[in-house]
């Protein structure tokens, strides 16, 4: 029996979706541990993200598909398949986005209070 590249692509995205899953999850429970919510916020956005990225091509295609009944019908009335295909691509990336922002503001925020209590500690 020989494999395909449809089936072996489809193993190993799904190999990798699980192990990207497997180290969000480490992340969210080691951030949950220290007591870090802007990293377990930042993990549990980002788990979304991968879930999102796994279910959406099926969603994606049917939502696809009802538009473009629905272009045929009325053309003038809505954006065309190409500007919702845009659309949605960019779904994920602003997902990502938020949850880097929320990390870089911890992050930022935890650098700034340890640097005052450090700089005050020196001081006495």
């Amino acid at each position: 029996m020989m494999l395909s590249f449809s089936n072996l692509y489809s193993f190993f995205g799904f190999t990798l979706f699980l192990v990207i899953a497997a180290i969000l999850i480490v992340g969210l429970v080691q951030c949950k541990k220290h007591s870090f919510m802007p990293g377990f916020y930042f993990f549990a956005i980002m788990m979304i993200s991968q879930i999102y990225s796994w279910i959406s091509p099926y969603f994606t295609r049917i939502f696809l598909e009802n538009r473009m009944s629905s272009f045929r019908v009325n053309p003038g009335d809505m954006m065309s398949i190409g500007q919702w295909v845009s659309v949605l691509a960019l779904i994920p990336r602003v997902i990502e986005v938020i949850a880097l922002a929320i990390l870089v503001f911890g992050l930022y925020r935890m650098w700034s209070e340890r640097h005052i209590t450090s700089v005050d500690e020196s001081m006495e």
